[in-house]
């Protein structure tokens, strides 16, 4: 009986163990993974590993914690038939939930994701032995579920290494730390913004934007620029929200007379939808070689313009 209880009491302690380290490998952190393991940290170097193919760590964590799942209830089933005599299922497997969800899952990984970035690193050659030992298992049963996610899923993407709130944290640690000046930090923050930023939150209203109806001549253009510091200029027709191109001052500023009509200089305006990503905008203006766009709205109105100076500057 002590023997039975004895392989019980290890089994349950490496079936909170397996259920901890997945949850640490989930929550540890990535940066100083990734710097510690470049130092030559051989368990860093082991923990890398399993996260450059999470598929076959997630995988042999699994095993390992189901077959410690089966010894327990089946040692536990045993020992209840041959000691006391009970041998009903249901009240066997009532008994052990109890324990197995608290002291095997629900506890080591709650443990676990609060002593991250300590566990890992210590379960790391335990877990990679087991890796090795189970390899052809493990690689049988990822390869079985790839071919079963490709079925059901399609454009599936990999994670990246280090999430955009991980690299954030790491810029207002760098800055404060007087690493990144506060002109870098701005920078490198407009860059991950560009993403998450739509045109409509950086537009300038129509109602704002220098403009002049399409019947007007180049003298309008001029004083109106003048008048505003602008560098181009909306051309609308009978209502200002019915854009019809776009004059830049610098093409009227010196060739063409004040009397002249617009229609020489007009560019047709690139329109924009208002919930576009300022990154997908910035490469339309770019791949269109003009600096301005016209933002319209669900109903197709124009609301607003954007710059490429507005879209870089977030």
């Amino acid at each position: 009986m002590t023997t039975i209880l004895l392989l019980i009491l290890i089994a349950f302690v490496l079936t909170g163990l397996f259920a901890g380290s997945e949850m640490a490998y989930v929550s540890c952190n990535k940066l100083k993974l990734r710097h510690l393991a470049d130092q030559g940290d051989r368990r860093a170097k082991e923990v890398l590993r399993f996260h450059l193919n999470p598929k076959r760590f997630l995988t042999t964590v699994l095993i390992g914690n189901n077959l410690m799942h089966v010894t327990v209830v089946g040692l536990a089933t045993y020992l209840f038939e041959s000691r006391f005599h009970i041998s009903n299922e249901w009240l066997i497997t009532f008994v052990l939930s109890f324990p197995i969800i608290i002291f095997a899952e629900t506890v080591p990984k709650d443990w676990f994701r609060y002593k991250a970035d300590e566990f890992i690193y210590r379960v790391a050659p335990t877990i990679g032995f087991l890796d090795r030992v189970l390899g052809g298992v493990s690689g049988v049963m990822v390869s079985v579920t790839d071919f079963f996610i490709r079925l059901t899923t399609k454009n599936l993407k990999s994670n990246p290494m280090i999430t955009r709130d991980e690299f954030r944290y790491v810029i207002e640690e760098s800055a404060r730390g007087g690493v990144l000046l506060e002109h870098e930090k701005r920078l490198i923050n407009t860059i991950l913004n560009l993403s998450t930023a739509h045109v409509g939150d950086v537009m300038i209203q129509i109602t704002k934007f220098p403009k002049v109806p399409l019947t007007s001549c180049v003298r309008d253009v001029k004083d109106v620029a003048r008048r505003t510091q602008t560098d181009a200029v909306l051309v609308y027709e009978e209502i200002p929200s019915l854009v019809v191109g776009i004059v830049y001052v610098f093409d009227v500023l010196f060739d063409a007379k004040s009397d002249e009509f617009l229609s020489r200089f007009l560019r047709a305006p690139l329109f924009i939808p208002h919930d576009t990503s300022s990154e997908k905008a910035i490469f339309l203006l770019q791949s269109k070689h003009v600096s301005y766009a016209a933002v319209i709205n669900a109903k197709k109105e124009v609301t607003g313009v954007v710059c490429l100076e507005n879209l870089v500057q977030l």
